[in-house]
């Protein structure tokens, strides 16, 4: 919850499936054109 990614070489964040998405994280400017996997992303 509440995580931010930014600059990465590959994904800003990436949860393994049952992983809870607590909400609030963002992610921008990363590899991976989806920023974040197994969890919803704003920029």
């Amino acid at each position: 919850q509440g995580n931010t990614a930014r600059d990465n070489d590959g994904w800003g964040i990436f949860a393994d499936p049952g992983n809870a998405d607590g909400g609030g994280n963002r992610a921008g400017n990363n590899a991976e054109p989806g920023q974040c996997a197994g969890v919803v992303c704003t920029p």
